[in-house]
């Protein structure tokens, strides 16, 4: 009971929560959707819970992020994880899969379901709809079968700088 009532406060919390962040040095201008990105990627960052020391990795997936200059922000996003003291990875769950680093559970049909990122945690990352001043986002984190969440993130860009709310959140 304990353990669903803190799963309720928490998923209540995500809801009201608002990112504005002090971002990592970055040539970004401020006003770019790569910024915006960022700033979303940093706000779903800071939400996660379990113990980031265990952690070694911090890998993306931005085979469904819909962006002009995605170089610039995955540049942005290499050194936001060297400031935070991880080793950054571009990498889909496939691939980590096939490198190794994330661990499979074998099906009875031959099929591998992943089970876990001991040593680092999977942000994916899709576009739903953008504009100059207005980006929405579904992400999520995924550490493993029982540790994964995600969102609808919303970053809007008003006096210079991007907002970040959250809806639609969901927890494994």
């Amino acid at each position: 009971m304990k353990k669903i009532l803190s799963l309720i406060i928490i998923a209540f919390s995500f809801t009201l929560i608002s990112c504005t962040q002090d971002l990592p040095t970055t040539t970004l201008s401020p006003d770019s959707l790569a910024m915006a990105y960022l700033t979303t990627i940093e706000c779903l960052y800071d939400s996660y819970t379990p113990d980031t020391n265990a952690n070694e990795y911090l890998a993306f997936d931005f085979s469904d992020v819909q962006l002009d200059n995605l170089q610039e922000l995955k540049d942005a996003v290499q050194v936001f994880c060297e400031q935070e003291g991880f080793t950054y990875m571009e990498a889909s769950m496939d691939e980590l899969i096939e490198m190794g680093y994330v661990s499979t559970y074998e099906m009875g049909d031959e099929t591998a379901m992943a089970t876990s990122f001991e040593d680092g945690v999977l942000f994916e990352i899709t576009t739903v709809s953008q504009s100059s001043t207005t980006l929405v986002t579904e992400m999520s984190i995924w550490k493993g079968n029982l540790g994964a969440y995600g969102a609808t993130f919303t970053a809007v860009f008003d006096n210079g700088n991007w907002t970040v709310t959250l809806d639609n959140l969901w927890i494994s």
